[in-house]
């Protein structure tokens, strides 16, 4: 009887006892490094709510994020067309944000803003993406003073970001979302009546997102910029604030 060899099995056994022969800690890094490298490439493009890439139609996703001037912010995020999203959102503030006409280095100030974002990805090419943000809503503030107003969003902003991997991508983003605040006030007769105010902001962001698994993802984001507020005359505010976020895809 003629005996066959199989040399890949052979080979394979070669493998196994050179790999058992090394030390248990070389063992580990060696797996683990061999794990990250199939888990990447195997691996689908990671989801973004912050950046400027858009969901699947089939899916909808929640974003909380926490910090200051905003201390909550939180939205739905709900894709009509593939490069087309909806997002309302609610947000309350400590301090005014930047859609509300005021300075955010001025603390004692409590608020909030019931609204929508509509995010169009118009430009995607390799890992680069680009898209245009509206943010609508209606800004109430109610300490020191009650004001109310409507968020314009006009011209509106531009959000850019860039994968750095499937796990992690770069957000970068210039915001002009104008609004109209209301508020009373006394004329020289001592007469209540009210006044508004028109705000535009120019807000720049910068922001970091990474994935924990394929369902969520935590992002952190820095916001700032000039306000420049007409009324009688023009005037300026200032506006520096950061965010954490969790996001979850449903």
């Amino acid at each position: 009887m003629n005996t066959v060899i199989q040399p890949h099995r052979l080979s394979q056994s070669a493998t196994q006892r050179s790999l058992y022969r090394r030390p248990v800690a070389q063992r580990f890094f060696a797996a683990l490094a061999f794990t990250a490298v199939v888990g990447a490439s195997g691996s689908a493009r990671g989801f973004t709510l912050l950046g400027a890439d858009t969901l699947n139609v089939r899916d909808t996703a929640l974003d909380f994020q926490v910090g200051y001037p905003e201390f909550l912010r939180f939205g739905y995020h709900l894709p009509v067309l593939s490069s087309l999203e909806i997002v309302p959102r609610a947000h309350f503030f400590a301090a005014p944000g930047w859609h509300m006409a005021g300075d955010t280095l001025t603390a004692g100030n409590f608020g909030m803003r019931i609204g929508a974002d509509i995010k169009w990805n118009f430009w995607n090419s390799g890992k680069w993406h680009l898209a245009a943000i509206w943010k609508f809503g209606v800004p109430l503030k109610f300490t020191p003073d009650f004001q109310a107003g409507i968020q314009l969003a006009l011209p509106g902003g531009v959000l850019v970001d860039y994968e750095l991997n499937g796990q992690m991508r770069l957000i970068g983003g210039l915001h002009f979302q104008s609004n109209i605040m209301f508020f009373e006030t006394k004329n020289a007769k001592g007469e209540d009546e009210t006044e508004a105010v028109f705000n535009l902001p120019m807000v720049f962001e910068l922001g970091v997102e990474f994935e924990i698994t394929s369902h969520f993802r935590m992002g952190v984001t820095f916001e700032g910029g000039p306000s420049f507020f007409f009324n009688d005359g023009a005037s300026t505010g200032g506006y520096v604030g950061g965010m954490l976020s969790l996001q979850v895809l449903l």
